[in-house]
């Protein structure tokens, strides 16, 4: 009975032991299964803050890339280089957001905040280069741009550097937490051991030590685990609890052993690649460190050029400043840019009071008569319409009242082929204009006073050659009919320099009336006939039938007609044709003109003479050779006229092939203007 009673006690001792035993190991499989939780966490964090760690440093390359590709942009001025720097843009974009979303760590959160609006600032900053160079930067805007840019990365690349450097140092901590983890594991383990081993003592005593061998052998098998020791054996003596014990101590140091194996192979490969992403970083801040020596040494060899091109700038202006001639350089937009010492003596104006203003705002030009000459005729104006250098005689008045006669020549000033302004060229001509006056009334008085006796010769010698004064022999017809003709070209040239003279002296007139341009051409052209068939050449007149109404001075159109058409006859061989044309271009509200073309098969001009053909008392070489009658002035009052009822004359020829002159009207027709003499 006594046996028996031991053996249910030991019995019972061995359920009680068996049962704590069982309630510590389910205890620290719980133990076991949320630290691993909380590992499994811990990797999770270890990836995202190794996520972040690449994105950075992409952020990072990627403005690298962005300020090298908007350099390119603004030296080259290549599209491709804007298309590059947008793209990289767009994915700093993009991988910000990417860290955004993240946005695990609050000091990440604090750092992507500090250059969030940095990199807003950086993208509007772009746009503005890209769109300043491709307006031509005139104001050197884009390099300044490109300064902002700099010092905005200036402060992005430290902001991505910290989120690197934050990501490193929490994935060191992720890596003690999970140390810690597995350490406190080890230590509730071997703290579970030990209560097991204190209490199945005072079961093994009660036991009379009977399953203390296998105890011990687990102890030690328990104390090998806790020093990482996975691969040993643990022995199963039988199929009782005991073996079951031993089996779960198996089961558990196989998962223990893999979760290690896994987590140090994470952790390993996880290093790695921090590892890595630290040395790129390094490598490029590296890269950045040599981009900064060398965009320094770039600024002094741009300082080194300035202070070059501030010497020839000094050079430059000093050779302007000694010009005898005033000199205006004006925008695109005729606004003075620069202005010479000369100029400011003719003008009387101080470079501060036209620089930046107006030209023409600040010198309207005048005829001589004091009356402003019209805005479509001003030579700043003109240069930029025609493309060419043009000159001319205008009065300006001086700050101080006087008027002053000036010979104005303007160009446009051309950077390869753009242009980008104009020059103008203006000397105090007020000696030469009372020369060019006092001859000019010379020439008006003798030509009127030689008129008288060219009349009474002509009317003399056509009664002598009527017959009033008696029968003439034919040798004497034929030196009177000599006379008669010489006499005619002395009133044809005395008539000329009548009219020349007034037209320099602004004293003819202009009075316009409603007429058709057509039919008055046409009653031109009818007079010449007779010339043309002296010479067998056939006239064609190509006009508007449902007629042009305008208003036209018929004195003033017939001179410049009859000059055209004089010309093309005489400059024309025998047999030869000249076609005549009167056309409408666009509507008079439009600002429309009517064009008179006169197109000959003569002797065409010589191209190296052309330049000359509007000036006073000019024929052309291949026609003086021929002796052909002329006196050099037709065209010049032709072209006086034109210009001074608001019309444009040019002319288009080719030596040997033929000449087309162009005459064009404004549709709104002649403007009145008062004068004492209308030309003849």
């Amino acid at each position: 009975m006594m046996t028996r009673l031991h053996n249910i006690s030991v019995r019972s001792q061995l359920i009680f032991g068996f049962g704590l035993v069982s309630v510590i190991i389910l205890l620290f499989g719980l133990y076991a299964y949320f630290s691993i939780k909380d590992i499994q966490k811990i990797n999770a964090e270890i990836e995202m803050h190794v996520t972040e760690q690449a994105t950075a440093a992409e952020i990072s390359r990627d403005v690298h890339e962005s300020l090298s590709a908007i350099d390119r942009f603004v030296l080259t001025g290549d599209p491709q280089y804007s298309r590059l720097a947008t793209q990289t843009d767009l994915r700093v974009s993009a991988n910000t957001n990417v860290l955004v979303s993240m946005m695990g760590n609050d000091l990440i959160v604090q750092q992507i905040e500090t250059y969030v609006g940095l990199l807003s600032d950086r993208s509007g900053l772009s746009r503005q280069i890209i769109v300043a160079v491709e307006g031509g930067d005139s104001d050197g805007q884009a390099a300044d741009l490109v300064a902002r840019i700099r010092m905005i990365d200036d402060q992005i690349v430290p902001a991505v550097n910290r989120i690197l450097e934050i990501t490193y140092v929490d994935i060191e901590k992720r890596q003690r937490d999970i140390d810690f983890i597995f350490s406190s594991s080890l230590e509730f383990l071997a703290g579970i051991v030990a209560v097991v081993l204190v209490l199945l003592s005072f079961v093994m005593i009660a036991l009379r030590r009977s399953i203390m061998r296998p105890l011990h052998e687990l102890t030690d098998v328990a104390d090998k685990l806790s020093h990482g020791e996975f691969d040993i054996v643990i022995p199963v003596y039988a199929k009782d609890e005991i073996g079951l014990l031993s089996q779960t101590f198996d089961v558990m140091r196989n998962k223990l052993r893999e979760s290690y194996a896994s987590l140090t192979k994470e952790v390993a490969y996880k290093t790695k690649q921090t590892t890595e992403a630290l040395a790129r970083l390094k490598d490029k801040n590296q890269k950045l460190q040599d981009t900064k020596l060398a965009m320094l040494n770039l600024l002094e060899d741009l300082n080194e050029e300035k202070n070059v091109i501030e010497g020839e700038k000094a050079k430059d202006e000093a050779i302007l400043s000694s010009l005898g001639e005033g000199l205006v350089v004006t925008d695109m937009q005729r606004r003075v840019r620069l202005v010479n010492n000369s100029a400011c003596t003719i003008t009387g104006y101080r470079p501060d009071e036209v620089t930046g203003q107006l030209w023409p705002n600040i010198m309207k030009p005048t005829d001589e008569n004091g009356i402003p000459i019209a805005e479509e005729q001003f030579l700043t104006l003109k240069v930029f319409k025609d493309n060419e250098t043009l000159q001319t005689r205008y009065f300006y008045t001086h700050k101080g009242g006087q008027i002053i006669p000036v010979s104005v020549t303007a160009s446009v000033m051309k950077i390869g082929d753009r242009a980008v302004g104009g020059v103008v060229v203006f000397r105090d001509i007020a000696k030469e204009y009372e020369v060019d006056k006092s001859k000019t009334e010379f020439v008006s008085l003798a030509s009127h006073q030689l008129r008288t006796p060219l009349s009474t010769i002509n009317w003399y010698t056509e009664m002598l050659l009527s017959g009033d004064a008696g029968q003439i022999s034919e040798p004497q017809r034929k030196y009177l009919n000599e006379i008669y003709a010489g006499n005619h070209r002395m009133v044809d040239l005395v008539n000329a320099l009548l009219n020349v003279s007034r037209i320099e002296m602004g004293t003819f007139m202009v009075s316009p009336q409603l007429q058709d341009i057509s039919k008055f051409v046409n009653d031109v052209v009818s007079d010449v006939l007779v010339l043309a068939k002296k010479k067998d050449i056939q006239l064609t007149v190509n006009g508007n039938e449902k007629g042009i109404p305008m208003m036209l001075d018929g004195k003033l159109l017939r001179i410049v007609v009859e000059n055209l058409l004089s010309n093309a006859i005489k400059y024309s061989s025998q047999g030869g044709s000249i076609e005549i044309g009167v056309v409408q271009r666009g509507k008079k509200e439009q600002g429309g003109v009517v064009r008179i073309t006169v197109a000959d098969s003569g002797y065409g001009i010589p191209e190296s003479q052309q330049h000359q053909i509007f000036t006073k008392l000019f024929r052309a070489d291949n026609v003086v050779k021929m002796d052909t009658e002329g006196t050099g002035l037709g065209l010049y009052i032709v072209k006086s006229i034109v210009d001074h009822v608001g019309g444009t004359v040019w002319f288009e020829s080719v030596e040997n092939e033929g000449t087309t002159f162009f005459v064009e009207l404004p549709l709104s027709g002649m403007k009145e203007k008062k004068g004492t003499k209308s030309l003849t």
